[in-house]
């Protein structure tokens, strides 16, 4: 078997194919044989332009002669930017021919393996399902797959070969191929104007963003792959932070958004993590192996393709909104905006009973004495802290001379996932304290955000809060620490995703349900009772503390 070799930044695109190789323009004009008003009229002028077909003689283009194999892939090879071909094709009959740099790229890049015994066929006239065939090979090299597996509705799909079921399939769902007359002629000869054609439709779906084929350096215990690219390269070639690739290599395939951190993208996802300054690139999977999934090795080959530019743009941007976030208390318009500190009162909830806020001792957002010292002029007396154990907020340096210290303070240790079975015993513990304990009441996580947005929205849906209210309270965070409004453009998908996502959560319906008519109140005792374990009575007590009519004496 021919040992592989690099063939860096295969160029797919027209714009990469005119910078990298001369370019002969003719004009349909200057074939005789051509019609300037035939259906072929755009293929034939987009093929000879950029130098991927030419002319069989000066003033014919013979747009009816029949396609070989030869003429096949060397088209592809002119398209790819005809790339270096370190060693000669292993195929004996394409030895002194005029394709056989194309025979030997095609082959190197796994495009082809040839007829059998050896041989490459270059003369072979070619079908349209065999076309069909290389092209969409082509494509998925490159990164570009279909959106439907089943055949399409042809007279003449009875003809279609077995082994080009899915290559038919898939070069009609791409609109490589299309039919004439409801037929698609699959094993009629290709004609060179088809094959114009079927070039021209191809470059369409390709992105001039290059496909990068890279070599993997390094395989660490976690399975992340270090490429050997770049971050100057990497984008050099087109890509940003925000775009969706295909990541390719032996026979699988995964889209992955390119991404500045890990926390960018949910676990069990792919993703390309883009460096600082000059190191190389890494991909990974976020809480598994890469390395497993492709069955790679150090030194074995993983392409990139462009899949959807920009297409992760928005998300990037929603999970990086921190970076709009200062620890500057000038840049904001008072202590309570800075602490993200406010009283709650939504629905039946009675002024002064419930407060939230960012932590009023972990001092990593900068916030933590203003917090404290809201807490102390609102009285706070009772503190449901749903982040930290308690051994880990008496570690903080603040904590020994705070106000905060000085109130009953439950800490509860949750994780983000509220709907932890392990979280839910600890919320019913923190319920059961404010059943029982002093008002004002605080609740709190590090930034007042995550769990205290859960916890806050379960309340207010409890104390009759409507949607909107609901909503509003919740946005108050975002519009704090973000300078978020209802202007800008993230602000309905944030709230679909947090707030909605709690009240979809409470309610039992799904991500495509409405709430418009849901019953939040009911929907808040039913969770609390039948998901968190409180008993009925204790959901009543919860109800009556928090609006004011249940008040515990002063020990």
């Amino acid at each position: 078997m021919k040992k592989k070799r690099c063939i860096p930044w295969i160029l797919t695109g027209a714009l990469a194919l005119s910078l990298a190789v001369p370019v002969r323009a003719a004009s349909l004009q200057a074939f005789a044989d051509l019609e300037p008003d035939a259906w072929y009229a755009k293929a034939v002028t987009y093929v000879t332009d950029n130098g991927i077909m030419h002319g069989v003689e000066e003033t014919l283009f013979a747009p009816l002669d029949l396609v070989t194999r030869g003429m096949v892939y060397q088209t592809l090879y002119n398209l790819a930017g005809r790339p270096t071909v370190e060693e000669p094709a292993s195929f004996p009959d394409v030895e002194g021919t005029w394709y056989a740099d194309a025979a030997a790229w095609a082959e190197d890049i796994g495009l082809t393996t040839g007829t059998g015994n050896g041989q490459f066929s270059g003369a072979q006239i070619i079908t349209r399902q065999e076309l069909a065939k290389i092209f969409t090979g082509y494509a998925a090299q490159n990164g570009i797959f279909p959106t439907e597996s089943e055949l399409p509705s042809f007279t003449d799909l009875d003809e279609v070969a077995a082994w080009a079921e899915d290559s038919i399939a898939a070069a009609v769902s791409l609109g490589i191929l299309q039919g004439s007359g409801g037929q698609l002629n699959p094993t009629g000869p290709a004609q060179r104007v088809e094959l114009a054609q079927l070039l021209l439709n191809y470059s369409s779906l390709v992105s001039q963003v290059p496909t990068l084929r890279t070599t993997i350096l390094k395989v660490n215990r976690e399975g992340d792959l270090t490429l050997d690219l770049t971050r100057a390269a990497f984008l050099g070639a087109g890509y940003a932070v925000g775009d969706i690739v295909t990541l390719s290599s032996n026979g699988k395939r995964l889209e992955a958004p390119v991404v500045t951190s890990l926390g960018d993208v949910d676990p069990g996802r792919p993703l390309v993590l883009l460096p600082e300054k000059g190191e190389a690139v890494t991909v990974l999977l976020h809480s598994g192996s890469l390395a497993a999934y492709f069955g790679v090795s150090a030194d074995d080959r993983l392409s990139l393709a462009m899949r959807d530019q920009g297409g992760y743009r928005g998300e990037y941007e929603i999970r990086n909104l921190s970076a709009l976030r200062t620890n500057k208390r000038e840049e904001y318009g008072s202590d309570q905006i800075f602490a993200n500190f406010r009283p709650i009162v939504v629905g039946n909830m009675a002024a002064g009973v419930l407060y939230r806020s960012s932590s009023p001792v972990n001092p990593a957002l900068g916030r933590s004495t203003f917090a404290d010292e809201l807490a102390n002029a609102a009285g706070i007396k009772t503190v449901l802290n749903l982040c930290d154990a308690q051994e880990e907020l008496e570690e903080y340096a603040s904590y020994a001379n705070s106000y905060y210290a000085t109130t009953q303070v439950v800490a509860l240790d949750m994780e983000l996932d509220m709907t932890a079975e392990e979280n839910l015993v600890k919320l019913k513990n923190g319920l059961k304290a404010i059943i029982d304990g002093q008002a004002p009441f605080l609740i709190h996580c590090t930034d007042g955000q995550d769990q205290t947005g859960f916890l806050a929205a379960l309340l207010e849906a409890l104390l009759g809060g409507t949607l909107e209210e609901i909503e509003k309270d919740a946005m108050l965070t975002y519009e704090n620490y973000y300078h978020l409004d209802r202007t800008s453009p993230f602000y309905d998908e944030i709230a679909r995703r947090t707030v909605f996502a709690t009240l979809r959560e409470i309610a039992g319906l799904d991500s495509e349900e409405s709430l418009d008519e849901a019953d939040l109140q009911e929907a808040a005792r039913d969770y609390l009772v039948q998901t968190v374990g409180l008993s009925e009575e204790q959901v009543e007590d919860l109800e009556l503390r928090l609006s004011g009519g249940q008040q515990k004496p002063e020990a």
